[in-house]
């Protein structure tokens, strides 16, 4: 008889326990999910003050093209405007993009959905970059030809370069930290579902 009821002891104490686990790996789960939740909030938050700033800044590109008499003006307004319409496609892209991770999904699919994002993120600063960098050279060319004003010119060289510099840096402030937070949330919610998928 005491072996019988320390048996079904032993099974109690033993299923309280396999509860315990189960509700500390659920809470777990939950806190990794909720932080990559917030994660990508961010990101998606952040492209659309990207996209909203963008579309500020294309009618007064163009109030300035339409009022400014001189040619010059002109040649650099249509720089920064292709300058803008490029962030603002690359701005997109990615929303739409960021748009289809879903929590709810499988956590591989989600975590080879995040990996894409952040290489086609990569790409398209390397891209941006380049942009920004041959629209320098032809203004800073033209101007020359056309012997402009010599602050005008160094204004240009200075604030194109610091562009460059401030969005890289924002990339890999904000966009770096983020898409980190994410994959490795999702990494150990693929660790702590294994033992589930490998259990008998």
């Amino acid at each position: 008889m005491e072996l019988e009821e320390l048996k079904e002891r032993w099974i109690l104490f033993d299923n309280r326990m396999q509860r315990q686990e189960g509700l500390k790996i659920a809470i777990i789960k939950d806190m990794l999910l909720t932080k990559s939740d917030k994660a990508l909030s961010r990101l998606i938050n952040y492209d659309y003050f990207g996209l909203v700033a963008c579309l500020v800044v294309l009618p007064v590109l163009l109030l300035v093209w339409t009022l400014s008499p001189a040619f010059v003006n002109k040649v650099i307004v249509s720089a920064g405007f292709v300058f803008v319409v490029a962030g603002m496609i690359s701005e997109i892209v990615e929303l739409i993009k960021l748009h289809k991770v879903d929590f709810s999904l499988p956590v591989s699919r989600n975590i080879c959905m995040v990996q894409k994002i952040n290489i086609v993120n990569r790409r398209s600063y390397i891209i941006y970059c380049i942009i920004a960098f041959v629209l320098l050279i032809f203004v800073l060319a033209y101007l020359l030809m056309t012997s402009a004003n010599v602050v005008r010119i160094f204004v240009i060289a200075i604030a194109i370069p610091l562009s460059i510099i401030l969005a890289f840096w924002e990339y890999k402030r904000l966009y770096r930290r983020n898409f980190n937070s994410i994959l490795l949330s999702l990494q150990e919610l693929k660790e702590l579902e294994e033992p589930d998928n490998n259990a008998p």
